[in-house]
């Protein structure tokens, strides 16, 4: 029999203890830690392999995760290959093919919690494979030719300059070595060439003697055999002619050889000549980047020390907090942020044109929308000032 005092007890159960369940479930669902949810957006690298006098398969591409082994994949035979690896990690990888340098690409996948859910801008680039050659230093390729990271000032991964500039007259070198040792084998090549070239006219010039001794009746001074004929002495002058004809064929062969003897020390001279040479452009070319990388250096240094000098000029006219001056016209409005914080001011800017593009800047350059609005947000007892035009 069902009680007043169970329908009370019915109803309170109804009313609190199921909506707490509710109200429990749904806390817990934003508060459970990211990584119980698989990430759905994956960092994509793509690119293209180069293999110099050579196909492109067998070639491997080993991907080290954190240090650890973590996955491996094949290169398609026009050279194209495409992979797509989790954010929030350190990635190596290694472009492996038989008898070539291995060379090695690093890729920190590291990026801020608010990009986690965003697609980026997929990495792509080109590596070119060249031969192991013996005695060539390749020391420089233990370590990475090359890096990658995010950057939150284009919202993208983009080069590691810093790091290329340090590794970069070492990798130089040993391209320059290259160079040199492929020419050599070149050079190996084509002499073997002709030495099997003289051989076989040699062995040619052997054949047709042995050949003309076959025919010609050989005369045994022991025996003193010789053809009974009225040709006696024609055969005999024939005989003498003959011998001469060989030992002139012997004289200009010797002349053959030792020309291709002298050819051979000329090209050689002129080979080694075209190393230093070109030894030598290929270390003006070093010299001419390095002093080109070092005033673009100093070039971005002095764009960053005026920049700092508006920066601070604009934190003394404007308050402190967030302005925001908003302008208007026919054909796009425009919303100037300048957020003036530990007395430096940065001036974000937002521009909606009348056909519905949506471009964002800070200081003059373009950002995403996602760094405006994350930099441009106020703090919880941060000012804002509004001002329209």
């Amino acid at each position: 029999m069902i009680t007043r005092k169970n329908k009370i007890s019915n109803k309170i159960y109804n009313r609190y203890f199921k909506t707490g369940f509710v109200v429990l479930g749904i806390i817990l669902f934003f508060i459970l830690p990211y990584s119980v949810f698989p990430q759905k957006v994956k960092l994509m690298i793509s690119g293209k392999v180069e293999v110099e006098d050579d196909k492109i398969s067998p070639c491997n591409i080993v991907i080290e995760k954190d240090n650890t082994p973590y996955k491996k994949l094949s290169v398609a035979e026009n050279g194209r290959f495409t992979v797509s690896v989790p954010y929030q990690a350190e990635y190596i990888l290694s472009f492996e093919k038989k008898g070539y340098v291995t060379k090695k690409i690093s890729i920190s996948a590291k990026v801020p919690s608010a990009v986690l859910d965003e697609e980026t801008e997929p990495i792509n680039f080109s590596i070119n494979l060249f031969k192991q050659y013996e005695g060539l230093n390749t020391v420089v390729f233990n370590q990475p030719v090359a890096k990658f990271k995010y950057d939150e000032k284009t919202d993208a991964f983009i080069y590691d300059t810093d790091y290329t500039k340090t590794i970069q007259s070492e990798i130089a070198k040993a391209e320059a070595e290259v160079t040199v040792k492929k020419k050599e084998e070149k050079e190996q090549k084509k002499n073997q060439q002709l030495a099997n070239n003289n051989n076989n006219n040699n062995n040619n010039n052997n054949n047709q003697q042995q050949t003309k001794k076959n025919i010609n009746p050989v005369v045994d001074n022991n025996n003193q055999k010789t053809p009974k004929s009225k040709d006696d002495e024609e055969w005999k002058k024939k005989l003498r002619t003959q011998s001469g004809m060989d030992t002139k064929a012997k004289v200009e062969a010797d002349e053959k050889n030792k020309e291709l003897d002298r050819q051979k020390y000329w090209a050689k001279a002129e080979v080694d000549l075209k190393k230093q040479q070109e030894a030598k452009a290929i270390a003006d070319e070093n010299i001419k980047k390095i002093n080109e990388a070092k005033a673009k250096a100093d070039e971005e240094r002095r764009k960053q020390i005026a920049a700092g000098r508006m920066r601070s000029y604009l934190s003394k006219i404007y308050p402190t907090g967030i302005t925001i001056e908003l302008k208007k016209d026919q054909w796009k409005e425009s919303k100037r942020v300048i957020v003036n914080r530990d007395s430096i001011a940065n001036v974000y800017t937002e521009i909606i044109h009348s056909w519905g593009g949506r471009f964002y800047f800070r200081n003059g350059e373009t950002i995403s929308h996602t760094v405006f609005f994350k930099e441009t947000f106020p703090f919880a007892t941060e000012p804002v000032y509004t001002k329209t035009e």
